[in-house]
């Protein structure tokens, strides 16, 4: 039994990546005394971008984890490491490498700065390395921004880490929904409960384990094992049917769009609920729609632009201190931008398109076929 093609998830990613690309854009010229996006609420969704992806994360693993138990009866979790490694870590190294050069060695000449990194080279380093990026802030509160795209990068692969225990008790349980909710409460509230400092923790403890957004990667296991349990071969009609629905499929994009571009006062907590909810049931209606009410079909270079979105989130620090280098030195260009700041936010976005395309031929997919050795 083959898994189902997972349609328009590309396209989303696609999205989560720009919705980071224009959040940082707008921080940028703000950093540099250009007022831009005052009032925009979808020029501030980058970390909503982030959690959709953290979503969207333990929804792929665990919808392929499923299908291969299926398909052998058993996860090789050898291989599942294995394919983690050759898709996340070698770009990961690469643009971490490029950025220490830069920020380590080259920026603080040209700014005639000591330290322009915020954290000690030597310990900082050791912790990006480690696959610890989102522990170097909490202990190092100015670090510089272009360092801190990582963080999120660490907390995946601290969830990997877990990864096999939430699938062995899934394996191991009859009713696989009920145990995964309990998981995703008891977590939630733990999480909740570090996050308003209920214990009075160090701020580092508090810092860190704000970072591991790990109910998120839950509630996108929990709809992956709901498409598997329901939707496979129609065993639930009605949810096949809600999913199909006009009106459903409406209400979640009405629904994601309010939130994306709306500002309302709404508790913390309920929001990360809410959020944690609303992008499950997207990803849900999205790769599992059959009657395609809204999305006719899938639009190839927004797919692609998917498929490439994790060099767009990684290189896009990189292309954005190049920019900003040549506004700072380039009178024309400096000028074009503070009169139309919107244009650095359109070019930042093509040029760090066109860098990951490259990065992606010429990079990624070497390590990618070796990935594929072990599927």
């Amino acid at each position: 039994m083959a898994h189902k093609h997972l349609k328009g998830l590309n396209t989303l990613r696609f999205f989560a990546a720009f919705l980071v690309v224009i959040y940082h854009g707008k921080h940028h010229l703000n950093n540099m005394g250009i007022p831009f996006g005052d009032g925009f609420k979808i020029l501030d969704q980058g970390k909503t971008a982030v959690d959709f992806f953290f979503v969207l994360s333990g929804f792929l693993i665990t919808y392929l984890a499923i299908s291969e138990i299926k398909i052998k009866g058993k996860i090789n979790f050898k291989h599942f490491y294995i394919r983690r490694i050759f898709r996340i870590m070698p770009l990961y190294y690469m643009a971490f490498i490029i950025m220490l050069v830069f920020l380590g060695f080259i920026a603080p000449k040209l700014l005639s700065q000591d330290n322009v990194l915020g954290f000690p080279l030597l310990e900082g380093t050791l912790l990006y390395i480690g696959m610890l990026p989102n522990l170097v802030t909490p202990i190092w509160n100015e670090t510089v921004g272009g360092m801190n795209i990582f963080w999120s990068i660490g907390v995946e692969e601290q969830f990997y880490l877990l990864f096999p225990l939430v699938i062995f008790g899934l394996k191991n349980v009859k009713n696989k929904i009920l145990y995964l909710l309990t998981l995703f409460v008891l977590y939630f509230v733990f999480y909740w409960c570090i996050k308003i400092n209920f214990f009075q923790f160090n701020s580092i403890i508090v810092d860190f384990v704000g970072t591991l957004k790990f109910h998120y990667m839950i509630m996108g296991i929990i709809f992956a094992v709901i498409c598997h349990e329901y939707l496979f071969d129609n065993k639930s009609v009605f949810l096949q049917n809600l999913i199909d629905s006009l009106y459903f499929q409406i209400a979640v994009i009405l629904i994601v769009f309010i939130k994306l571009f709306v500002n309302f006062e709404m508790y913390d907590v309920l929001e990360d609920l809410l959020s944690t909810l609303l992008f499950a049931l997207l990803i849900l209606v999205i790769s599992h729609r059959q009657k395609e009410k809204i999305f006719k079909k899938d639009i190839k270079m927004l797919s692609y632009f998917g498929v490439i979105s994790y060099g767009i989130y990684l290189l896009h620090p990189l292309v954005s201190y190049f920019l900003r280098f040549l506004i700072k030195r380039v009178v024309f260009f400096g000028d074009l931008i503070n009169k139309f700041p919107f244009l650095y936010v359109v070019i930042l976005l093509i040029t760090t398109i066109i860098v990951a395309h490259f990065s992606y031929k010429y990079f990624e997919q070497f390590f990618l076929k070796l990935k594929n050795k072990y599927k």
